[in-house]
C-alpha cells in the first residue's frame, strides 16, 4: 500500500474515534442527568410521604388528648408549610362530610411536596379511618385463663377465617387452620407437642410475631355506648331477655313485663345496666351492651335474616359485655352466632364447658374480642377429638371494616384505608 493512501485512512479512523468518544461522553452525561432527575423525583416523593406521616401524627395526637377523633367536617390546614429534606410540604386534612353519622370516621390527608422552587412536585393522598375492634375475627389480651388456671389451645378442627391478634403467646395443638393473618406480641408460638410434625398449623396468610401491643381497655367506650342509648336508643335497668325478631323488631322482657320496638326507630344501640340474655333472628343493625359489672348470655342461635356470606346482607350485630359473653348451658348443639362479640373484663366461653357432652361446631360469623380466652370445650390431645363442648368454626365478616356495628368500641388508632400517588 502506498504511503499517500494510508494518511486518509488514519484521518478517518481518528475522526471516527473522536466521534465515538464524544458519543460516550454524551451518553454518560445523559445518564448522569437522567439519574439526577430520578433521584430528585424520588426525593420529592419522600418529602410528600413525610407530610402524610406528619398529618397522621397530628390526628393521632388529638385522639389521644381528647379520647375522640377530630369532630369537624371542614377541610383544614393542621400546621404551616414545613421545610424538609431540602424541599417543602404542605398538608390539608379533609374529614368526610358524613362523619357525624358514622361510627367509623374517615379523613383524607393531602400532602403536596415541592423541590427546587417547584421544579419537582408530588402529591400523595391517603384515607385514614378509625380502627374498630370489630376488624378482628379473633382478639385476646391473654391466651391464659386465670379463672381456670389453664392455657387455652387452638386444635386440629379449629378454623379461624379472618385476622387474629393476641397480646400474648398463642397455644397450638395439632393442625388448626388460620385463614387470615396471625399477629402476636410474643416471640414464638407455644406448641403442645413441641412443634412439627405433630403440631402443624396452617397459616394461609402468614403470621408476624413481636408486634406492638393493642390496649383493649385504653378506649373502653362503654360510657359512649351508654350515652348513645340514653340519647336516642334503648336504655334498660335490671336483668332482661332480648329476642331478635325477623320482622325488624326486638322484644325485651323482664319477668312478666314485655315490650316490642322497631329497631329502625332507635339509633341502633341497646344498653342494659344488668345481665342480658339474647337470641333470635336480626333484621337490621344493632349493638347490645351490658354494663361494666354484667354479662351477656346466648341461649340459642343468633342469626341474621340474610346470611352474612350473602353480598346483599345488610344486617349487623355487636354484643359488648363489661364482664363476659356466655353460651348458656341450654344452648343447642351446632350453635350459630352471627355477631361481633366483645368481653372487656373476662371472656367468651361456654357454660359447663368441661362436662357438657360433645356438641359439634360452634360457628361464629363476625369476631371475638376478649380479655382472655374462654374455653368452649375440651379435647383428647392424642387425636384432637372433642371430649366435651364444641369445636370452633369462626368466620370473619369483612363488612365490619367499613361498617362495624353501631358505636362499637375502637382501638384508639387510625388505620390506612387507601393510598394514592397523584402526578402533577
Amino acid at each position: 500500500m502506498k504511503k499517500g493512501a494510508v494518511l486518509p485512512m488514519i484521518i478517518i479512523l481518528a475522526i471516527g474515534a473522536t466521534l465515538l468518544g464524544f458519543s460516550f461522553l454524551y451518553i454518560a452525561n445523559v445518564q448522569r442527568v437522567t439519574q439526577s432527575i430520578k433521584i430528585k423525583k424520588t426525593k420529592v416523593f419522600w418529602i410528600a410521604e413525610a407530610g402524610i406521616e406528619h398529618g397522621k401524627a397530628f390526628l393521632q395526637k388529638k385522639l389521644e388528648e381528647t379520647g375522640l377523633p377530630w369532630q369537624g367536617t371542614e377541610p383544614f390546614t393542621p400546621f404551616p408549610e414545613q421545610d424538609f429534606g431540602g424541599g417543602k410540604y404542605k398538608v390539608i386534612i379533609d374529614p368526610y362530610d358524613d362523619n357525624p353519622g358514622k361510627s367509623v370516621k374517615k379523613y383524607k390527608i393531602i400532602s403536596e411536596a415541592t423541590l427546587e422552587n417547584q421544579k419537582y412536585t408530588k402529591q400523595i393522598d391517603v384515607i385514614l379511618r378509625i380502627e374498630s375492634f370489630a376488624k378482628f375475627a379473633y382478639f385476646t389480651d391473654n391466651e391464659y385463663n386465670p379463672e381456670i388456671r389453664r392455657k387455652i389451645w387452638f386444635m386440629s378442627k379449629d378454623v379461624i377465617h379472618g385476622p387474629l391478634h393476641s397480646n400474648s403467646r398463642i397455644n397450638i395443638c395439632g393442625s388448626p387452620t388460620f385463614e387470615g393473618k396471625v399477629t402476636s406480641t410474643a416471640s414464638s408460638f407455644n406448641y403442645y407437642h413441641g412443634g412439627p410434625p405433630r403440631d402443624n398449623p396452617k397459616f394461609l396468610q402468614g403470621y408476624e410475631l413481636g408486634v406492638d401491643r393493642i390496649d383493649m381497655n385504653k378506649y373502653k367506650n362503654l360510657t359512649r355506648i351508654k350515652n348513645a342509648a340514653i340519647s336516642s336508643g334503648l336504655y334498660l335497668r335490671g336483668n332482661y331477655t332480648i329476642i331478635l325478631n325477623p320482622n325488624g323488631t326486638l322484644t325485651y322482657k323482664k319477668r312478666r313485663y314485655s315490650r316490642t320496638v322497631r329497631i329502625s326507630d332507635i339509633n341502633g344501640v341497646v344498653y342494659v345496666d344488668g345481665n342480658v340474655t339474647v337470641y333470635g333472628t336480626l333484621d337490621g343493625r344493632l349493638t347490645i351492651a351490658a354494663g361494666s359489672q354484667y354479662s351477656i348470655y346466648i341461649r340459642s342461635h343468633i342469626k341474621y335474616k340474610t346470611h352474612p356470606s350473602n353480598p346483599n346482607c345488610d344486617d349487623m350485630l355487636g354484643l359488648v359485655a363489661g364482664k363476659s359473653i356466655v353460651v348458656s348451658r341450654y344452648a343447642p348443639p351446632n350453635l350459630k352466632i352471627h355477631a361481633t362479640l366483645m368481653a372487656f373484663d373476662k371472656s367468651f366461653y361456654v357454660e359447663n364447658w368441661r362436662y357438657r357432652r360433645p356438641s359439634g361446631k360452634l360457628t361464629v360469623w363476625g369476631g371475638i374480642i376478649q380479655a382472655y380466652r374462654g374455653p368452649v370445650g375440651t379435647f383428647y390431645p392424642s387425636s384432637g377429638r372433642i371430649a366435651s363442648g364444641y369445636y370452633k368454626d369462626y368466620h370473619y365478616d369483612k363488612r365490619v371494616l367499613d361498617n362495624p356495628p353501631p358505636y362499637f368500641p375502637t382501638t384508639g388508632r387510625y388505620e390506612l384505608a387507601e393510598w394514592k400517588e397523584r402526578f402533577k
